[in-house]
């Protein structure tokens, strides 16, 4: 690839004819160096950034980096030497995706004269890897300004992505195949060899979006386009959405029969069952063209039984949690298991919303028929302190009353009512008072409760502080890597006090070595995390809220956490986040006899030796055997060669005659080199010995 066959929007100029002539002959110069610890060096294998022609021209240097590697890297620092041998640095702060191509470009008031890119693989920051090119010089040309470049054959390609959804356009000309990949509205130039020319572009969603608890499902439009495209053309592409809403269902139901409930939605049905333990899971929905979602739930039990319980529908999309809509009058009465019904049936006309319904149980099978829903509603004022209050309410019924006391009524409706209630006076001993709720509803056979609260004029007595009792939990499995393995905080239980909030983080070193000699090495290799959370409280990770009781896995070593423990708590809570690295037992041995027993006289005889090895996640591809030390103690020596580093083992076998001395010894292998494959496996070689022992006689 030629500097200039990609220019990305940013570049203040664009060079479009005289460097595609200085760079066509490609790479001018590659060095790589590693430089890392023995069980280390498998995290280099695939981490390779092409360097096609470094150039600096009329004060400003071009670095272009093409990521040919399956690593995504971080390009920490560009070294930049000039003609003096003087070395200066620069902080990039970029990220290369797999086939990501850039261009970095820096004003410098000196002469450079090479280049120097450090990267690290984005899963393990610490380990750096060198790649450096010669800078190629140019005499000062016309530059041609970017509002101008549609004359010089460039091909704009734009991307609008207002979701945030991940997405790789990929296009080819002329043999050639370049690619791009983001998670945001993105565009970028193309220059190719001539124009017009035929350019073929895919573009695809790596990955969809969720966001604010909402699930989205995305497509880019077009997919694929082929057209014949000139200077100054455009190729746009859009990403499309949908919105997949859902409800989350927790279910308690402590009866100790079995039962059953099922929750239905347009969507599809949900089941669950048990006896008495709570469940939880989630119910997808789609808006229809009024924008409604409903559900219903069935309920059964194994025999003729009573279950009661209520529902209460909470809108997660909206801050607080509202209540939305709460019934108390759900219940079946004694029938054939599995044909027993829960009404109402329950509508949403707000489309948009994420939803949370909880079913509680409040009775459990009995040989006695549940009371039947009546039609009037309890109303109660607890108001301990004698301030002037007053209640109205509407709807299915119309009134209202007041008082200064402790008072109970009820009313009778033919639907839904509307309650209001407000404090008319204040005891003279008490600064303020409060009533609450406010404002409510309730619909017949049910009851509304409203609260007086005073505030005293003496100080108030001191507060019982309550909070959250967070257990953090950081382990290794197998436990042989756990010296791998740290957080910060230490894992134990801590107190957040209400309101206040835990941040921490975790991380695994990439491999753990487990023992090493000459004949064989074994370490851990780190797979990636088991991860947990459950309890009270705002759980976030690496900056993205995990409900309660979720467990999910993250393949990078290092990340991050914050704990909120709610405010306003009248009791401790407990909470929990497990993470558990979980790595890979890894292995390269060599085995053969330690010595061999030799018959007297002249002769020939064999010794078999076996390379083993499991080197996940690489392969073996190559082994080469050889006799460094020959004699009467040899040494066979076996390298492996993989996808992420070549190993040499060694095994010594010392000869003994059975009877006399050992006169004289030699050694041949085969084979000298055997192809393998495979991550794990294991191969052998045979050593012949061709060897003259010396005779004992009689007398």
């Amino acid at each position: 690839m030629a500097l200039a066959d990609l220019v990305l929007e940013g570049l203040t100029l664009v060079l479009a004819v005289a460097l595609g002539l200085v760079l066509i002959s490609g790479l001018a110069y590659l060095t790589i160096t590693v430089s890392t610890a023995n069980n280390a060096r498998l995290v280099y294998a695939g981490t390779y950034i092409y360097l096609p022609g470094t150039t600096y021209i009329n004060g400003t240097l071009y670095v272009p980096m093409y990521n040919i590697g399956y690593q995504q890297v971080w390009v920490r620092y560009i070294y930049v030497m000039d003609s003096h041998g003087s070395l200066h640095r620069y902080a990039s702060n970029l990220v290369l995706g797999v086939n990501q191509y850039y261009v970095y470009a820096v004003n410098l008031d000196y002469e450079p004269t090479s280049v120097t890119v450090l990267v690290a693989p984005i899963n393990y920051p610490k380990l750096i890897k060198e790649f450096s090119a010669n800078v190629s010089l140019v005499s000062p040309i016309t530059l041609v300004s970017q509002a101008q470049s549609a004359g010089t054959g460039l091909v704009k390609v734009e991307v609008n992505d207002p979701y945030g959804a991940n997405w790789k356009v990929s296009w080819s000309y002329a043999d050639q195949s370049y690619s791009v990949s983001q998670d945001q509205s993105y565009s970028w130039f193309i220059n190719p060899p001539y124009v017009p020319i035929q350019v073929s572009f895919s573009a695809l969603i790596t990955q969809n979006p969720s966001v604010n608890g909402i699930n989205y499902t995305c497509q880019i439009v077009p997919s694929q386009v082929n057209g014949n495209y000139g200077a100054g053309s455009t190729v746009t592409f859009n990403v499309e959405c949908n919105t997949l809403y859902y409800v989350i269902v927790e279910l308690y139901a402590p009866c100790n029969n079995w039962y059953w409930i099922t929750a239905t939605t347009d969507y599809g049905s949900w089941s669950v069952g048990g006896k008495g333990s709570p469940k939880t899971y989630t119910v997808y929905y789609t808006p229809n063209n009024g924008g409604l979602g409903w559900l219903k739930f069935q309920a059964g039990a194994d025999a003729l039984a009573f279950l009661g319980g209520s529902l209460s529908v909470y809108n997660l999309s909206a801050p607080g949690d509202p209540l939305i809509n709460y019934t108390t009058s759900w219940y079946n009465v004694g029938g054939p298991a599995g044909t027993d019904y829960f009404q109402p049936l329950i509508e949403w006309t707000l489309p948009g919303m994420v939803y949370k319904a909880v079913y509680s149980s409040t009775g459990c099978a009995s040989s006695a028929p549940p009371p039947q829903p009546s039609n009037s509603i309890t109303v109660t004022v607890s108001d301990p302190y004698g301030a002037g209050w007053s209640v109205s309410w509407s709807g299915g019924a119309s009134g209202s009353k007041s008082g200064s006391s402790t008072t109970q009524w009820t009313i009778t409706a033919s639907s839904t009512v509307n309650f209001q209630a407000s404090i008319t006076s204040v005891p003279s001993n008490y600064s303020s008072c409060s009533i609450n709720p406010t404002s409510t509803s309730a619909s017949p056979g049910g009851s509304v409760t409203f609260t007086v609260s005073c505030a005293t004029n003496q100080p108030s007595p001191p507060k019982t502080v309550y909070g959250c009792f967070f257990t953090l939990s950081v382990g290794s499995s197998p436990s042989g890597a756990s010296s791998g393995v740290s957080s910060s905080p230490s894992s134990g239980t801590y107190f957040v006090q209400s309101g206040s909030s835990l941040s921490g983080s975790i991380s695994a070193q990439s491999s753990v070595s487990s023992s090493s000699s000459g004949s064989g090495q074994s370490w851990y290799q780190f797979d990636d995390w088991s991860l947990s959370f459950s309890g009270s409280g705002t759980f976030y990770w690496n900056g993205v809220q995990v409900s309660s009781g979720t467990s999910w896995n993250y393949g990078r070593t290092f990340g991050s956490f914050i704990y909120d423990c709610p405010s306003g708590l009248t009791q401790n809570v407990t909470a929990s986040f497990t993470a558990t690295a979980n790595y890979v037992y890894d292995y390269i041995t060599l085995s053969g006899p330690a010595s061999v027993s030799l018959n007297p006289g002249s002769s020939t005889t064999t010794a078999t030796y076996t390379l083993s090895w499991s080197i996940w996640p690489y392969n073996a591809y190559q082994v080469a055997w050889s006799l460094p030390q020959t004699g009467n103690s040899y040494e066979v020596e076996a390298q492996l060669s993989t996808s992420g580093g070549s190993y040499t083992i060694y095994w010594t076998t010392n000869l003994q005659c059975s009877a006399g001395t050992l006169l004289s010894a030699s050694e041949s292998i085969s084979p000298s080199s055997a192809s393998v494959s495979g991550s794990s496996g294991s191969t052998t070689a045979t050593v012949t010995i061709t060897y003259t022992c010396s005779s004992i006689r009689g007398p």
